[in-house]
């Protein structure tokens, strides 16, 4: 579990710590990731749909790279606004925020090649100092992108290799963004396709196996140095109940959903979802005085509903690749490096 608040900020509920926590599925696209820059690829394509928890991935990723890596690398982030902003999003507003969300402050100037000068002085900088001369750059929600911003990420790349950095760019964002590698092939745009979309990579929401290994990511040692959990509810304090126990009531429960929707097989729990429905679950135990131990397959089923998850069932329904390892979510896409 990380977190990026030196002040140890609680969710709304004071329940659960606002932190991000360790899940299978960012262990398996770090490793990816990890891959990708051991074979010195240009970037990739990280794609899965909302609430699975990609955009609190790539923050997790930042602290996670350079341990996995085994050596220092600069790593910024990048978002991208939302379509419906596009038309105020000029090419200076497009660099003064990559300059701001990159630490650089100077972003006042009329001139756009001084704006971009500066922007990839300021990330060459942060290369060097790393002393590997490598710099990931995460471009989260990236399906946002417009044709001229692409073009503006390339430039942006070979800005960077002109200066002996050696860039890796990694576009995050919603299943259409797996469309883009479609339309640039229709527009002869195989540089952009070799750049971002020679390797991508299906993030996905939290399988029936993890669900367990996910909990207990959630019962991290508490304010007191106890496990949270414990901490809640005074019932199983001293004991070595953890909230991981309740994986087979959420097992339980997906597979009823599953059931009665006929869905054969493939359901994922957005991680998003887990959370409101570990918070709901949590918050009746604790308001009935219940034993965890007590806890029920029709509680967490109940809470499961209430998150709205029931009525989107058919979205977090596994994709089945065309290509690729469907075990691993990894999927590679024909293009030129």
């Amino acid at each position: 579990m990380i977190d990026f608040d030196d002040g140890a900020a609680t969710s709304a509920g004071g329940l659960l710590p606002d932190t991000i926590v360790w899940t299978p599925e960012i262990e398996r696209l770090n490793h990816f990731i990890i891959e990708s820059l051991r074979m010195q690829s240009r970037g990739c394509a990280v794609m899965g749909q909302q609430c699975n928890g990609k955009s609190f991935a790539t923050r997790y990723l930042m602290s996670l790279l350079p341990d996995s890596l085994g050596h220092t690398v600069a790593v910024v982030r990048w978002s991208i606004r939302a379509p419906g902003e596009r038309s105020s999003r000029t090419e200076r507003t497009f660099l003064q925020e990559r300059m701001i969300q990159s630490g650089c402050t100077a972003v006042a100037h009329r001139d756009l090649a001084v704006l971009w000068r500066r922007l990839v002085a300021h990330l060459t900088e942060l290369a060097i100092a790393a002393g590997s001369r490598w710099i990931v750059i995460m471009v989260d929600e990236a399906q946002n992108l417009s044709f001229e911003e692409y073009n503006r990420l390339i430039h942006c790349f070979n800005c960077l290799e002109d200066l002996k950095v050696k860039p890796f760019f990694m576009l995050a964002g919603q299943p259409e963004l797996a469309n883009a590698t479609a339309s640039w092939k229709e527009t002869n745009g195989m540089q952009v396709i070799g750049r971002f979309f020679t390797r991508s990579y299906w993030f996905r929401g939290i399988s029936l196996e993890d669900v367990g290994l996910v909990l207990d990511a959630f019962d991290e040692p508490g304010r007191a140095g106890g496990r949270l959990g414990a901490e809640l509810m005074p019932q199983v304090a001293g004991t070595d109940w953890t909230m991981a126990a309740w994986a087979p009531q959420y097992q339980e429960a997906l597979q009823t959903l599953m059931l009665k929707h006929q869905i054969a097989g493939g359901l994922r729990l957005p991680m998003q979802m887990l959370r409101s429905s570990l918070l709901l679950v949590l918050d009746r135990a604790i308001a009935s005085k219940l034993d965890p131990r007590t806890i029920s397959t029709a509680t967490v089923l109940q809470a499961l509903q209430d998150t709205g998850f029931t009525s989107t069932l058919a979205y977090y329904v596994d994709l089945t690749f065309s290509s690729g390892e469907e075990g691993t979510g990894v999927a590679v896409t024909e293009g030129t490096a």
